[in-house]
């Protein structure tokens, strides 16, 4: 997702939304903005160990793939930490985000090296009369209230988002792959160098990719936080088609079913060549 800004907020220095008209969306500059900011770290994250041990003395809410942890409330600072691998920073100041993903790199499993390590940012603007329970304009949600289900809708779409931004790399990469040794075989006519490991990495990669996209993302499993509340169900879909997750889905899904085709080819036409050779 391309939505990024570089202005740092200080949150003290805010005044309180004025009151408007109904019917009316709020200027930006008369809400409260808060800067969300989404990195994907690793393949899997340790929740259990991010709570005992490394934040035990923040307030702690679990959820089915994540924990919140709140830093100050009063400052909507928070910080959301996904089994999946995204971590998700509300209003945490710019020059904190190295310490706090390097205390948070310590439950990593299968960390990213942090030079191919995927963010996003994105602005929240809090307006108190607001008469919809969201708006989204441009580059910000507009929203009444930053309460720890709308942390989680907010969270949750960009720790999805960021999370799928990483693997659709990875799979283009893989793609390329296939496309030089499409070309040399184009080129030469000769299947030799092809290597059963190399293929072999690439059925597991792409198995990875699909099983974490499909299972741990649960990217169509809906949200607890939207189930049984029509507002921030409102506020959860918007989100979603503004990421443009479902699209995004669809194109690596697409991807990956070229990837699996492929592998498949050129695994049969190794294992005929091994067929061919014991029967000589």
């Amino acid at each position: 997702n391309k939505k990024s800004l570089s202005s740092t907020i200080n949150v003290q220095q805010l005044n309180p939304p004025n009151p408007l008209p109904s019917s009316a969306i709020p200027e930006p500059s008369k809400g409260l903005p808060v800067i969300v900011k989404a990195y994907y770290m690793a393949r899997e994250i340790d929740i259990m160990k991010i709570s005992g041990s490394l934040y035990s003395n923040a307030h702690q809410e679990f959820q089915k793939k994540s924990v919140i942890l709140t830093i100050n409330e009063s400052f909507n600072q928070y910080v959301t930490v996904f089994k999946y691998g995204s971590v998700v920073l509300f209003n945490i100041p710019t020059e904190n985000h190295v310490e706090y993903l390097r205390q948070i790199k310590d439950a990593t499993i299968f960390p990213i090296a942090d030079e191919l390590r995927f963010s996003d940012e994105y602005k929240v603007i809090v307006h108190d009369n607001l008469d919809k329970p969201s708006v989204i304009k441009a580059e910000h949600l507009n929203i009444r209230n930053l309460d720890k289900k709308n942390i989680t809708i907010v969270g949750t779409v960009m720790a999805q988002a960021i999370a799928l931004d990483y693997y659709a790399i990875e799979v283009d990469r893989q793609l390329e792959i296939f496309m030089k040794m499409n070309l040399n075989i184009q080129s030469t006519g000769d299947f030799r160098a092809l290597s059963d490991q190399k293929l072999f990495k690439m059925v597991a990669s792409n198995n990875i990719v699909i099983t974490n996209v499909l299972s741990k993302l649960g990217l169509f499993e809906g949200s607890d936080a939207a189930w049984d509340n029509a507002d921030y169900h409102y506020t959860w879909e918007a989100l979603r088609k503004d990421f443009e997750l479902d699209s995004t889905f669809r194109d690596l899904d697409l991807k990956l079913g070229i990837i699996k085709d492929d592998t498949r080819f050129f695994l049969e036409v190794l294992h005929n060549k091994k067929s061919t050779k014991l029967e000589w």
